[in-house]
């Protein structure tokens, strides 16, 4: 029964993403979660961040000498309430409205809790397939119920 509900799924996903409405909002997602079928059906236990906040890296306009290339993106700093919690980001950016959310949900499958941490984590995001360079956005992180982490602006150029 669990792996037809799951077959099922998957076959109707494809038509899914392909129906999605605004062609302005992008999605990206990051995640920790390994899927398995059985993962699926198993209940989460979320907790919110306890601090987040979200910057735009430049990069460095050209390669260092030691031949690294520098990091330009999105990158998100946040702090769990737990060091043994899962992470799943999603980003999403539209243009019409000229605003970023991040969704940052911390969670675990366990209900045994460790002690807590708060070191914050780094997290780079990339570039969002739908972030336009040279245009000022207004930029919020929330849990996973929405509850505003941070807000503020951020305007994604290139270094120089």
């Amino acid at each position: 029964m669990r792996f037809a509900v799951l077959a099922a799924l998957v076959a109707v996903s494809p038509f899914a993403v392909g129906c999605s409405g605004d062609p302005s909002v992008g999605d990206d997602e990051t995640s920790e979660e390994t899927s398995d079928a059985e993962g699926a059906l198993t209940a989460k236990h979320h907790f919110a961040p306890v601090s987040a906040e979200l910057d735009w890296r430049p990069g460095c306009g050209i390669r260092m000498p030691d031949g690294r290339a520098c990091y330009m993106g999105l990158e998100l700093t946040y702090t769990k309430q737990f060091p043994a919690l899962s992470t799943s980001v999603r980003t999403t950016v539209n243009n019409t409205t000229k605003v970023v959310t991040v969704k940052v949900d911390t969670w675990t499958k366990s209900v045994q809790y460790t002690q807590p941490v708060f070191a914050p984590i780094t997290k780079q995001l990339g570039h969002p397939s739908r972030l336009q360079m040279g245009t000022r956005y207004q930029a919020r992180v929330v849990d996973f119920q929405g509850n505003e982490l941070w807000t503020g602006e951020i305007y994604p150029v290139p270094a120089p």
